[in-house]
């Protein structure tokens, strides 16, 4: 019996036993991942840039608001969703809208920092895909001159 026909017996005994699910799920996920290891090798992310500097975003990701009196700090996670205040929401506009009061495109309005140092807001990595669903039949603005 090789793994996955292990792997495929501990998920179909996992559904008959509701009370050991979460072990046998766990179990038989330990084998395919294992699989997985031995025969394509490490698992990788995808290799995530900024568009601008051409060097790697890393996330969770430092984010911020900027009024005119005051700054709101806040970490960006990869799933698009956000930490801020003790809170964490759902979306990077709901973000927004929340900490500032009124009805906000948070791809617009949040920025974060450059690994050189500069600013951005995060509507250039979700055009790049790299935050969030790309945005469909819209090309990448051509730079101002």
């Amino acid at each position: 019996m090789d793994v996955t026909q292990r792997a495929s017996l501990l998920m179909r005994l996992a559904q008959k036993c509701p009370e050991d699910r979460p072990a046998l799920l766990e179990w038989a996920h330990e084998l395919l991942e294992e699989e997985i290891r031995r025969t394509v090798g490490p698992l990788r992310e995808p290799s995530r840039v900024d568009p601008t500097t051409e060097q790697p975003i890393r996330f969770p990701l430092r984010v911020f608001i900027q009024t005119r009196d005051r700054r709101i700090d806040g970490i960006l996670h990869r799933d698009a969703s956000v930490e801020a205040n003790g809170k964490r929401y759902g979306s990077i506009s709901r973000f927004a809208s929340d900490e500032l009061g009124y009805p906000e495109n948070g791809y617009r309005k949040v920025q974060y920092e450059r690994p050189d140092g500069s600013f951005g807001v995060i509507d250039e990595l979700r055009r790049d895909g790299i935050v969030g669903r790309p945005l469909r039949g819209r090309r990448p603005r051509a730079p101002v001159l």
